[in-house]
């Protein structure tokens, strides 16, 4: 698979990487998103996904709003 389609369909990284890869892709047309976590190894899957919710939305939001 092409790395621009993995970079379009996989989030990764950090809070700012993963960020930067959600705001690039939205769209006002997108209104929906399904997003599929994966646990860290010795962290509960909780902890990504409230680090997704709490860290990861507020930046991307973030990073529309900049574009404006």
């Amino acid at each position: 698979m092409p790395a621009e389609i993995v970079d379009y369909t996989v989030l990764a990284g950090d809070v700012e990487r993963v960020a930067q890869q959600l705001a690039r892709v939205l769209r006002p047309e997108i209104t929906h998103l399904a997003i599929r976590p994966h646990k860290v190894p010795g962290d509960p899957i909780t902890t990504t996904i409230q680090l997704f919710t709490e860290a990861v939305i507020p930046r991307v939001e973030q990073l529309l709003a900049d574009k404006g």
